[in-house]
């Protein structure tokens, strides 16, 4: 887990602040901002923006989110890196506001600790997924198996049927050969045989 603070002086929060409401329509220059001012607790503050032509009880009020979104766009002006998935939340501080991230340890990345790395769910995810096409190749190689054995039967039967076949054949041309009824039938089962 990693957790980050940002700093940010009075005068970059103000900077980020009216760069946010300029770019959300709230105002049209910078100059139309009078103050801003922060109140709530210090974990969950939000910002009182006082704009030019407004009446005076009546500040743009910017609550955490807001206040993140104007520091997450300040950062993104000036290219501080800030991490993407870590998450994000301000805090009042002494010289400003200060944005904090924090990086929790995503599922399945690897822990290090005394020069030794355990990859944990990276290695039981590779570990179960190994298993599996494991057991599938055996399946299809049992299948495999299976439909060779179902050839090789068939062609013993298509062997067989052939010799059957060759030996009937040669039975009804002696028998054809023959004189008499026998070589007469013979004959004409020869010829049916040929049709």
């Amino acid at each position: 887990m990693e957790v980050r603070y940002i700093v940010f002086s009075p005068d970059e929060v103000r900077s980020a602040i009216i760069t946010f409401v300029q770019r959300q329509g709230t105002v049209a220059a910078a100059n139309d901002v009078l103050a801003v001012e922060f109140v709530g607790p210090n974990d969950a503050p939000s910002a009182l923006v006082r704009v030019r032509g407004q009446p005076a009880p009546e500040p743009t009020s910017l609550s955490a989110q807001y206040l993140i979104a104007a520091l997450l766009l300040y950062c993104g002006d000036r290219r501080i890196p800030v991490p993407r998935r870590a998450e994000k939340r301000v805090e009042l501080s002494v010289n400003g506001l200060t944005l904090v991230l924090t990086t929790d340890k995503p599922s399945g990345t690897p822990v290090t600790g005394l020069a030794q790395v355990a990859y944990g769910e990276i290695a039981t995810r590779a570990t179960n997924e190994l298993t599996g096409i494991k057991e599938e190749l055996s399946r299809a190689q049992a299948r495999a198996t299976h439909a060779e054995a179902l050839v090789d039967g068939a062609e013993e039967r298509v062997r067989r049927a052939e010799a059957a076949r060759s030996k009937a054949t040669a039975t009804l041309v002696s028998i054809a050969n023959l004189p008499g009824l026998r070589g007469r039938l013979g004959r004409w089962l020869v010829r049916y045989n040929a049709l």
